[in-house]
């Protein structure tokens, strides 16, 4: 950033914020993930139970879940420390870098639920 913007502060804040748009979408993603095994994993329990027309609602519930996770992890207030001061780039590195691991290791898995592998003994 010194190198672009020297001191000016605009490109420090410029930087934190597109950080932090970037966390928002790999957590979208991670979101989406989880939500969908849930989702498939639900419509295989209503299909062992022969019960009809619930997988309309059950897709619609799982897409409000996503939508409402992501909405609450870009919206809280927790993240605005980090975002608005300089000093919270280290916070925003943790986060992305730490988000885009857990995504590639669910993408690594290679069971049907690649939650198995996190509570295996």
């Amino acid at each position: 950033n010194y190198y672009f913007h020297d001191l000016q502060t605009f490109g420090y804040h410029l930087t934190n914020m597109l950080l932090y748009a970037a966390i928002c979408i790999v957590f979208a993603g991670l979101s989406r993930r989880v939500f969908s095994f849930l989702y498939v994993h639900a419509l295989n329990s209503i299909a062992a139970a022969n019960k009809q027309g619930h997988s309309n609602s059950l897709y619609r519930l799982s897409q409000i879940a996503v939508l409402t996770s992501c909405s609450l992890f870009a919206f809280h207030p927790v993240h605005v420390e980090a975002v608005a001061h300089i000093s919270g780039r280290s916070d925003l590195l943790v986060a992305f870098f730490g988000l885009l691991a857990f995504r590639t290791y669910l993408s690594s898995t290679p069971s049907a639920n690649p939650f198995n592998t996190l509570y295996s003994k």
